[in-house]
């Protein structure tokens, strides 16, 4: 029978996007990898004055918690290929997290062929699992960054 870990939480809470652990990326330092989802939502569109990117991305950088940083980024106006590009973006936030981590990388490792899976009880059904229905597109990402590490 196949190895499972369901929902990012108690010891495995180390594989959450909400895991309060900081990294560098895009030339920032995020308190959590939440925080950088939500950052790089925000759009550098031209019709946009400058300081209101820059505010919006401002309050997401420094927002106290992750939530914070989620109801920010649901609300900020976002970029127009995010759907495109949401996929690679968080995988290349999540490589960075456990990159710069030895600890965290050992952990993940740790998890050997574990088939890794974002059970929640929100409804999120496409980074997630909710009620068994959902893309789990988060635990495919993490089961790819193992790969990687």
């Amino acid at each position: 029978m196949e190895n499972k870990i369901k929902g990012f939480f108690g010891e495995n809470r180390f594989l959450s996007n909400y895991y309060l652990g900081k990294f560098n990326y895009e030339g920032n330092v995020f308190d959590t990898a939440e925080h950088a989802f939500h950052y790089m939502k925000v759009s550098a569109e031209k019709d946009l004055p400058v300081t209101d990117i820059k505010s919006w991305r401002y309050r997401i950088l420094h927002a106290e918690t992750p939530g914070e940083a989620k109801k920010l980024g649901r609300r900020c106006p976002m970029r127009e290929d995010w759907d495109d590009k949401k996929l690679e973006v968080v995988k290349s936030i999540v490589l960075r997290k456990f990159q710069q981590d030895k600890k965290l990388a050992g952990l993940l490792k740790s998890t050997g062929n574990a088939y890794l899976e974002e059970t929640n009880v929100w409804n999120d059904k496409f980074w997630g699992v909710c009620n068994g229905v959902g893309e789990n597109n988060l635990g495919k990402i993490l089961m790819e960054v193992r790969d990687i590490i």
